[in-house]
């Protein structure tokens, strides 16, 4: 709550607290890893964020945060790869996507999500009918937000 509030200094105190408690907490580590982005600290974040990512390689919200520190760094591959991960699947082929384009979507995503930083299923699809979004009709892992990057025009 404090990190969507922007006291940003104190959503991150919280958060170190908790991971020193369960460093495991995937939700905890996404947020730690966004308010240290939000905060201009796209390195530290990178680091949270690939831990997260070596045990869950398919958490949507890492990915979200892991782009967006890559454009902070000037990596638009690194960026590119998890954006197209993310839009269109593990398999995504190489597609030409503009950097501002890229940034605007994954920035959208994590405005739309209303605070979410889960990866499960139905709380995916729960946030993207919020926002307007009609899921697939055959549900998949859930991991993926391309549903919503469609719907995106993405």
């Amino acid at each position: 709550a404090a990190a969507l509030l922007g006291r940003l200094d104190e959503a991150l105190a919280k958060l170190t607290a908790l991971l020193t408690k369960d460093p495991a907490d995937q939700e905890g580590l996404v947020f730690r890893a966004e308010v240290l982005r939000l905060l201009g600290r796209p390195r530290e974040a990178s680091r949270d964020l690939d831990e997260l990512l070596a045990r869950a390689p398919d958490h949507p919200w890492a990915l979200v945060n892991r782009a967006l520190c890559s454009l902070a760094l000037n990596d638009e591959a690194s960026a590119r790869r998890d954006y197209l991960r993310l839009a269109y699947g593990p398999k995504a082929a190489r597609l030409a996507v503009e950097r501002a384009t890229m940034e605007g979507l994954l920035r959208g995503a994590l405005r739309e999500a209303r605070g979410c930083r889960r990866s499960d299923p139905h709380v995916n699809y729960g946030w993207m009918r919020a926002a307007g979004v009609a899921p697939p009709r055959r549900r998949s892992s859930g991991v993926m937000l391309s549903p919503w990057f469609a719907a995106r025009g993405a």
